[in-house]
């Protein structure tokens, strides 16, 4: 690995990290679900202002680069970043705070209560949810979530860069 994609793979873990506790001291994490559920949008912005700029050091750096080869370097600061992402959301989840699941979980069960659904199956998709909204499962959720949208957001900007290039 270059050490640009490090920096960057890092830069990105640590800004989905901070966006976390920012949203969370925000208050978006303890209302309901709609405000958490924009908290999550959001962050894919600041993620692709991260790559935009990522992108931006390393074209300029290699202005030859491939299509190809900015879609591996994106792959592996997507990868640094998911890795650091996952940490982030073990630690939150497990120091900062370890109630956000429950409190999720009781706002679903409220909904489809006041919804009209019978309790047996509230019973039923709650039980979806605490699987949905465990530690585990935020982890993968974040880990893998940054490295799929990094790499496409790779895809994008180099695509973007080959064509303006064309012009």
């Amino acid at each position: 690995m270059k050490p640009q994609e490090w920096k960057w793979g890092l830069i990105l873990g640590l800004v989905n990290i901070g966006w976390l506790v920012v949203s969370w001291l925000a208050g978006w994490h303890g209302g309901r679900v709609g405000l958490f559920q924009m908290a999550v949008v959001l962050g894919f912005f600041f993620s692709f202002a991260g790559f935009v700029f990522a992108f931006r050091e390393i074209t300029l750096a290699e202005p030859e680069i491939t299509f190809s080869e900015g879609i591996r370097s994106g792959a592996l600061m997507a990868a640094v970043s998911g890795f650091f992402t996952a940490l982030g959301w073990g630690l939150y989840l497990g120091w900062v705070n370890p109630l956000m699941p429950a409190h999720l979980i009781s706002e679903i069960r409220e909904y489809y209560l006041n919804a009209g659904i019978a309790p047996d199956q509230v019973d039923v998709i709650t039980a979806g949810a605490e699987k949905s909204f465990g530690v585990t499962a935020y982890m993968i959720k974040g880990g893998a979530g940054a490295f799929v949208t990094g790499t496409l957001f790779s895809a994008i900007l180099m695509g973007w860069n080959k064509w303006q290039q064309q012009r």
